[in-house]
């Protein structure tokens, strides 16, 4: 007992020569014991000797130096440590240690998942009396995944995933020949929707001053799938007829999206952001003439999911 209390007293005046003591901490600042530790401006890291080892706990900027004492403003808390008295405080460079600590984990992973609006002009010539269900096939549902490996803190390559679906239908709608004057039968019909889309990522982070939270932007380029499953039913037949009609096609998309991480512990967190996709589908043949030339498969997407660094 005596042999640890002594390693721990020479442990704690090892860091106080080489690091300056935590005195006071309140809301958000920091009072550190000498002057000089740094200059105005100049950003320190915290750290606190925990079994024998230092571990970083938080980073500060220097606010004031003057007559033997030195304030300093919290700028983040690592993990879920907190700063306290008897801490210690350190000149390192930033970049360095952002680097350092970043890159222990340069593999990220998020599921998210949110509402999806299909912008724009689905399609042209839309018959008047499928407008309205039309515009209904407009919301659904998106699922968004992607990964990613960081060369830097704030830079990465990766790829993602995004799938968004809807399904509606309607009764007793009229369906137009090709003329779109007159009309060749009425039924009801069903469609089942999905978007798919791929493609390899170049992703963007940057840290917000005094905030835990982290800015993040991907830029993407890959191909988008569209596929339809639609049902008619020709209720004025005897006997009722169905038609089950499959359009399928894919096309070139490009998108990105913005939002923010706050990460809980170095390994998980959760992200929001938005999306946006765009890309156009070439005319497709229908019987239904539900699309009559291009299907426009631009869209906005809100996503709220988690965030795990590996």
């Amino acid at each position: 007992m005596r042999q640890l209390r002594f390693i721990t007293v020479l442990l704690v005046l090892s860091f106080s020569l080489s690091g300056q003591k935590v005195v006071r901490v309140t809301k958000n600042y920091v009072a550190l014991k000498n002057e000089h530790v740094g200059a105005k401006g100049e950003q320190l890291i915290i750290r606190r000797p925990v079994n024998g080892k230092l571990i970083n706990i938080g980073l500060v900027q220097v606010l004031l130096s003057k007559q033997g004492k030195t304030a300093a403003k919290i700028i983040r808390e690592f993990g879920s440590y907190h700063i306290h008295p008897g801490d210690f405080a350190f000149k390192i460079s930033l970049p360095n240690q952002a680097k350092s600590r970043s890159l222990k984990r340069p593999w990220r992973f998020r599921l998210g998942m949110g509402p999806g609006k299909r912008i724009g002009d689905l399609a042209q010539n839309i018959p008047p009396n499928l407008q309205s269900y039309h515009d209904q096939l407009k919301s659904g549902t998106a699922l968004f995944s992607d990964i990613s490996y960081f060369i830097r803190p704030s830079h990465g390559f990766g790829w993602m995933f995004s799938q968004w679906w809807t399904s509606h239908a309607a009764e007793n709608r009229i369906f137009y020949k090709q003329d779109m004057v007159t009309y060749d039968f009425s039924g009801d019909i069903e469609n089942d929707i999905q978007i798919i889309y791929t493609g390899p990522i170049l992703v963007i982070r940057h840290d917000l001053p005094n905030s835990r939270l982290h800015m993040n932007s991907l830029f993407t380029a890959g191909s988008l799938i569209f596929r339809d499953r639609q049902k008619i039913i020709r209720t004025a037949e005897n006997p009722v007829q169905t038609e089950n009609e499959e359009i399928d096609g894919y096309t070139f998309g490009i998108g990105g999206n913005i939002g923010l991480e706050y990460p809980f512990t170095d390994a998980f967190g959760l992200f929001a952001d938005f999306m946006f996709l765009f890309g156009t589908l070439p005319r497709q043949n229908t019987e239904s003439n539900l699309y009559q030339d291009r299907i426009s498969l631009n869209r906005l997407d809100i996503h709220i999911g988690l965030m795990f660094n590996f």
